[in-house]
């Protein structure tokens, strides 16, 4: 057993941490989160780090016809920071300084006044 493996990070996390990451049941986590918390799920669609399909788990998971808390909202031209992602890749993501799409502030604010009516 190597001993010093508990002493270093892991993508920017000890070794402890991925242990109890590793251990979650998101899925679980948030069924049990809708029942009593607003969820706003928003994604991507030129997102090259979490895929679309995981939007669409969470779509089947926490439909918005049964939870009235949950929001679910897709940018297709957008990337991981709802940037614009047109043409990007792996080697030039993040290379261009960027601000966060309007649309995306917009449906955070009416998100946010809603879960306050």
């Amino acid at each position: 057993l190597d001993a010093t493996k508990y002493n270093h990070h892991y993508f920017g996390a000890y070794y402890h941490y991925w242990l109890a990451y590793n251990q979650i049941d998101f899925e679980e986590e948030m069924l049990a989160c809708a029942q009593n918390h607003l969820i706003l799920v928003m994604q991507g669609g030129k997102d090259i780090q979490v895929y679309e399909s995981y939007y669409e788990r969470y779509q089947e998971l926490l439909p918005e016809t049964t939870y009235n808390n949950v929001w679910h909202t897709f940018f297709p031209d957008l990337n991981h920071l709802f940037v614009d992602g047109k043409d990007e890749t792996i080697q030039t993501a993040y290379s261009v300084e960027a601000n966060v799409e309007q649309q995306v502030i917009d449906e955070i604010a009416q998100f946010v006044r809603g879960a306050n009516t």
